[in-house]
């Protein structure tokens, strides 16, 4: 299991923050470098953009946005971006851009106490939490994830996340955020020091997400 320790966010006024250190760049830009990406220093508050190169969950009112890494991965537009959120919590996001023409509602799937506290903060009061259960699955899988979707939700799970890939994300990455909103995947993660094996981990999970999503919907 790879181990990714925390980091401590920085503490500076929301809309001037840093939040990409020295050490960080570095590993972003090799990243970059070793996978033929576009890399961008930048500095964006929610306050002053009108339209978010990333949105997903973690996108809000009171964000900041730093570091931005564009590029294509097996087909697939590919966007990372580092986010300081509620002026404390720094995630890493990445985003993947669907080839399905079909309407995917809003989905959350992560570890149970992750999503209890995000849903908590940003008030998503149309989401429901359910149970995670998908055949193939290991009793550890159930154990840990859960799903916020919407109560009128009839989909199974199984057209999100397939059993290899949700056996694979507790072994790997057990405390990623994975989530599904009309043509977009986003994979977050909290409170974790930037590396080159936790972007590739999260690179190469995204796409198979974004894959089994559009071949189940008969993109692919």
């Amino acid at each position: 299991m790879a181990n990714f320790t925390h980091k401590q966010p920085a503490s500076s006024r929301l809309g001037e923050v840093s939040i990409v250190n020295d050490d960080d760049k570095k590993v972003l830009l090799q990243f970059t470098h070793h996978y033929g990406f576009e890399y961008f220093d930048t500095q964006q508050s929610a306050e002053h953009d009108i339209t978010p190169l990333v949105k997903g969950v973690t996108f809000g009112a009171s964000q900041a946005d730093s570091a931005y890494v564009f590029g294509a991965y097996e087909d697939y537009d590919v966007t990372c971006v580092q986010r300081l959120q509620f002026g404390k919590s720094i995630w890493i996001t990445m985003a993947f851009s669907l080839h399905t023409a079909v309407y995917l509602p809003h989905v959350l799937i992560g570890a149970q106490a992750d999503l209890q506290r995000l849903v908590a903060e940003l008030g998503l009061n149309d989401l429901r939490l359910r149970g995670f259960s998908a055949s193939g699955t290991s009793n550890q899988v159930s154990q840990h994830f859960a799903v916020y979707a919407p109560s009128t939700l009839n989909s199974t799970i199984e057209h999100i996340i397939s059993p290899e890939l949700a056996n694979a994300l507790v072994e790997q990455i057990a405390h990623v955020i994975v989530e599904v909103s009309e043509d977009t995947v986003y994979l977050s993660v909290s409170g974790q020091d930037v590396s080159e094996e936790l972007l590739t981990i999260m690179l190469q999970h995204g796409v198979q997400f974004a894959s089994y999503i559009d071949k189940q919907m008969g993109a692919a």
